[in-house]
């Protein structure tokens, strides 16, 4: 109950603070075992990047060190964020991914392991390819923009931005999940997923130009009228 009046909330908070907008979320499917991944700018990307998926339930991969802040972990809890190890035996943290695939659960990941500094996509992590090869599942890339000027990172305040989701659809990982299971598989695989992030984000800017031009267009025929009544 509190997960569902949490991600009610990061929907309505975000239109409302960011004018929250998101394309495509049905590439998403309604069933079966499914992992969005997504580009990392800012601590505000898990919460709006599964808003929009509002036909399923979503469930997080975070820094095991962020559960280690009493009112970080009690948000990341309430998102239903697990933890996972950025150093050591990292895999051991997977395994509740594994069990949420099991279960056929939507599980959001930032393949590029950490937020941004510039702006700009980062190199993809292995072990994130290293998850998508062991579980078999279908991979959904999205890209989240206004975020890091919204909230980038090193920053403590919030700014007015406008944020938007676009997805992408389902990425094509047949040759790769046949692949030998060693680390160049894995690292093709998360190279896989920033491609398709980075698509995801060239359709959103295309939308934004599309969009820009309608409304001077809107703008020149308002005018247009305003001469002819007048």
């Amino acid at each position: 109950m509190l997960f569902k009046i949490v991600k009610a909330l990061s929907w309505y908070g975000g239109r409302w603070l960011f004018k929250l907008t998101a394309d495509h979320a049905d590439h998403v499917p309604q069933t079966g075992s499914v992992l969005v991944v997504a580009n990392h700018a800012s601590y505000l990307d898990p919460p709006l990047v599964g808003a929009p998926i509002r036909h399923r339930d979503t469930y997080y991969m975070a820094r095991a060190n962020l559960f280690r802040i009493p009112g970080i972990r009690w948000l990341l809890k309430a998102i239903h964020a697990f933890p996972v190890k950025t150093k050591g035996d990292w895999r051991e943290g997977m395994e509740q991914a594994f069990q949420l695939f099991d279960r056929g659960e939507v599980v959001v990941v930032f393949p590029e392991g950490t937020r941004t500094r510039d702006g700009n996509l980062q190199k993809g992590k292995p072990g994130i390819g290293w998850l998508a090869y062991r579980a078999k599942v279908t991979v959904v890339p999205a890209y989240i923009s206004g975020t890091y000027e919204a909230l980038p990172r090193g920053s403590l305040m919030i700014k007015s931005s406008r944020v938007k989701v676009v997805f992408g659809p389902p990425l094509d990982l047949t040759q790769w999940y046949q692949g030998p299971e060693v680390r160049e598989t894995y690292q093709r695989i998360a190279d896989e997923m920033i491609e398709g992030i980075r698509r995801a984000g060239e359709q959103n800017k295309k939308s934004e130009v599309r969009s820009q031009k309608s409304e001077l267009e809107r703008t020149k025929n308002q005018k247009s009228l305003g001469v002819d009544r007048s």
